[in-house]
């Protein structure tokens, strides 16, 4: 993923939400506010461990799922 990964073109392709897939994206909308605080929780707790984690899809896609 990170020889693949452009912060610009992830951006532009988030504005067309249509034809955006994030594989593992949460639906946030349906979610109670424990559950994303838990969601956060477990986001911040990965990315704490080290940086590179974000790396990891689900993770990424969990990130994704709250822009």
């Amino acid at each position: 993923m990170r020889d693949s990964f452009l912060l610009s073109d992830e951006v532009l392709k988030l504005q067309e939400k249509e034809r955006y897939y994030i594989p593992n994206e949460i639906d946030l909308r349906e979610k109670s506010d424990h559950d994303i605080s838990r969601y956060l929780n477990e986001i911040t707790d990965s990315v704490e461990v080290s940086s590179d984690n974000i790396s990891d899809l689900v993770v990424f896609d969990k990130i994704r799922s709250f822009l």
